[in-house]
């Protein structure tokens, strides 16, 4: 009767594990088609840094997630197009990462949280590489359902600081793909396929004087059906 008992249990644990496995947290359901990310910086992983992996899902060619240079700040981080983001450091609520997404029409100052990655590596201490996985679904919105994103723009984006005082005098700090960081990547997630910054050599070391935000390789990995 205890045997009986105790294989009820792990049954009924294992459809409730199961059950759990098909949502990251957050509530976004997953598609079944995934994105995972790695980003390397030439130093250290700092967390008092910040770390963005910016995504553009409208499907326009231009102009792509940008780094934010110089006043005005905005959001001290981003412009140009973007629609999502994937943010490392210490303010984030679960294991150092979170996602997020812009409101429409707010200047890329409003943001909702959709949770963290389906999973994600904490860099320990020393080490230079990030790397999270996400579902596409962590891409939608309310009129873009995942099934519907194909082109997606990303650019890398690390900076020192996240000024959102337009009097803010800096200096500022901060790297993106490219030497001027405007290097932004196009890539069609219908397609199952690994970007690598060695096939197209975009991004290379000695472009920041800060080793924890020189960015000097990543990749993207798609996966799914």
């Amino acid at each position: 009767m205890q045997r009986i008992a105790l294989l009820v249990v792990s049954t009924l644990l294992a459809i409730m594990i199961a059950g759990c496995a098909k949502f990251p947290e957050g509530g976004a359901p997953v598609s079944g088609k995934r994105l995972i990310i790695t980003m390397t910086v030439a130093g250290e992983v700092d967390p008092n840094y910040h770390y963005y992996v910016a995504f553009d899902t409208s499907g326009t060619p231009t102009p792509g997630p940008l780094p934010v240079v110089g006043s005005p700040w905005v959001n001290g981080w981003g412009t140009g197009n973007i629609t999502n983001y994937v943010v490392y450091d210490q303010l984030q609520p679960q294991g150092g990462y979170g996602v997020y997404r812009f409101v429409p029409g707010t200047n890329l100052l409003g943001t909702v949280y959709v949770g963290p990655p389906i999973s994600s590596v904490t860099p320990p201490a020393g080490a230079n590489k990030l790397q999270f996985t996400i579902d596409v679904s962590q891409l939608a919105t309310d009129t873009l359902a995942a099934d519907d994103i194909d082109l997606v723009n990303i650019n890398f984006i690390t900076t020192d600081v996240v000024p959102i005082d337009p009097n803010f005098p800096g200096p500022k700090y901060y790297d993106g793909l490219g030497q001027s960081g405007s290097d932004f990547l196009s890539i069609s997630i219908k397609t199952n396929q690994t970007y690598t910054n060695s096939q197209s050599n975009i991004e290379s070391a000695g472009d920041v004087p800060l080793p924890n935000l020189d960015i000097i390789d990543w990749t993207i990995e798609v996966q799914g059906t």
